[in-house]
């Protein structure tokens, strides 16, 4: 991620049209610590927020997103920062898998090597 990021990853969305706020899924956050939001890298988006990035600013980083059933799991650089249930009576989510920038702001993402597996 560059300095001053605000990004993210978002699955089980919806593409919701112009001018309209997501508001299906999760948010996996990528922020670095020079950024005004206060959830950091590492962050389920308003589920478990970090208050420090996981990852520096300037330094390419791994970041695995395991959704399995109703768990999420977040391991940013091999550590586990997000390990999220959801409750029983949530509903099955699906949906889009999509990459996020904040408009307007001086920001980069950097994404590359992006795999996705389907779990045994």
């Amino acid at each position: 991620m560059g300095t001053g990021t605000n990004a993210g990853i978002f699955f089980h969305t919806e593409n919701p049209g112009p001018k309209k706020k997501v508001e299906k899924g999760y948010e996996c956050q990528i922020c670095d610590d020079g950024f005004k939001d206060p959830r950091k890298t590492g962050s389920l988006y308003d589920v478990q927020d970090l208050k420090e990035s996981a990852a520096k600013p300037e330094e390419w980083a791994t970041y695995v997103i395991r959704v399995e059933g109703k768990r999420i799991t977040l391991i940013v650089n091999g550590k586990t920062t997000v390990d999220y249930t959801e409750p029983d009576d949530a509903i099955e989510q699906n949906g889009f898998i999509a990459l996020q920038i904040h408009a307007g702001n001086p920001t980069e993402a950097w994404y590359k090597e992006i795999v996705i597996e389907e779990l045994p």
